[in-house]
């Protein structure tokens, strides 16, 4: 592979950013902070450097200084050592972008002898919040990875379409795991997955409008908790995908092979049935497992 020149660098980011904006306007918060970001390392970089990034050890060089380079800056106070990990990580994604898009061998940032001189970041593990740049970036992967598979199979994409309902609801609503999700050692209804009884959409299509959740909270006792506007549309989208299922249905079904099977022989036990295609068998047969088609819609396997 030739050397990559700063006319192709700078190429290639308005490219990977273009991908990263919303509908390709230059908006977006993590389009913002990834320009930020790759415009500094842009202005880091040596002409030399830049040559320098389609050799996978000496790019993976030049990645190492430039860690040492935000570790000197978080030495000043300049910034904290998370904010040096969230510009590393922007640059690494653009690199594995510039793999994908023929511009690179391999990504320099991923070599182990690069990320080592980042500063530790002594930031809280235990905080159970995301910052707003890992939510935008989670979430634009996750809207990326739906539209492309609806693209491709209408709504056949129905665990992309799932997965996106499943990140917003997590990303906004602020609800814990066990608020939603079925657990296998608590039997008390409210424990056993949301379903979608307890969602609330506002009124028509008004996707600038909040909803509500009822959830088993923390205090053991149910509570009405708000449904924010920015996942509203993502989980209606999910609703009408599934045909509005009726409101003993889980809002997150499981795709976990071995529950389903699961379920299927504690349900059809007795009839001495066997048949290879698991989804073939739940479509006919009245076991609940989430998806559009079964006859039977009563409570069981979800997530």
């Amino acid at each position: 592979m030739s050397e990559l020149t700063a006319t192709e660098l700078e190429a290639a980011i308005n490219r990977y950013l273009r991908s990263k904006s919303k509908g390709g306007t230059g908006s977006g918060t993590y389009y913002r902070t990834a320009k930020s970001a790759l415009d500094r390392w842009q202005e880091w970089l040596t002409s030399d450097e830049i040559a320098e990034l389609t050799d996978p050890d000496a790019g993976a060089q030049v990645l190492r200084r430039y860690a040492q380079h935000l570790s000197t800056q978080v030495g000043r106070d300049d910034f904290a050592a998370s904010s040096a990990h969230t510009y590393y990580n922007i640059v690494s994604g653009f690199c594995s972008y510039c793999v994908r898009d023929g511009v690179l061998p391999s990504n320099p940032a991923q070599r182990e002898r690069a990320r080592e001189e980042l500063p530790t970041d002594d930031s809280d593990d235990r905080q159970q919040f995301w910052d707003a740049d890992t939510r935008d970036r989670f979430l634009q992967w996750l809207d990326d990875r739906a539209y492309e598979v609806i693209d491709r199979n209408g709504t056949d994409a129905l665990q992309e379409i799932r997965d996106r309902a499943f990140g917003y609801l997590l990303a906004y609503s602020g609800v814990r795991g066990a608020e939603i999700l079925r657990t296998s050692v608590d039997d008390r209804e409210g424990r056993q997955g949301l379903r979608w009884r307890n969602v609330s959409f506002p009124e028509a299509d008004a996707e600038t409008e909040s909803g509500t959740l009822r959830v088993f909270g923390k205090a053991q006792e149910w509570e009405t908790t708000p449904l924010p506007r920015q996942a509203v549309g993502p989980i209606r989208q999910y609703y009408r995908v599934l045909w509005e299922p009726p409101g003993d249905w889980p809002v997150s079904p499981t795709e976990h092979a071995p529950s389903k099977y699961r379920a299927a022989r504690e349900r059809l036990a007795d009839q001495g049935m066997a048949q290879d295609d698991i989804e073939v068998l739940l479509d006919e047969q009245p076991i609940d497992r989430g998806a559009p088609g079964a006859r039977d819609r009563s409570p069981g396997s979800h997530c």
